[in-house]
């Protein structure tokens, strides 16, 4: 579980199926803004509908060139960068 303000990066993901982590963010640093709670994890939902494993998902900022852009990411897309 990540703390707000904790420095991540997301995983460099490259599975057979659909995922929820948008293609532009993998492999990006950011920071933890604030844990959500446990929720379904959605690529696992795809398949096995309510029998899902919950996971932790999160808000997380990316900053890049003066802009920033906030993602709800579960936490299995994420690894500390600390």
């Amino acid at each position: 579980m990540f703390e707000p303000g904790t420095r991540v990066r997301t995983r460099e993901q490259r599975p057979g199926g659909h995922t929820r982590l948008p293609r532009y963010l993998a492999h990006r640093r950011g920071r933890i803004v604030r844990a959500l709670g446990a929720f379904r994890f959605a690529d696992d939902a795809a398949q096995h509908g309510a029998g899902a494993c919950k996971q932790m998902l999160y808000t997380v900022q990316f900053e890049a060139n003066g802009h920033s852009i906030c993602a709800d990411l579960f936490e299995s897309y994420l690894e500390s960068d600390e």
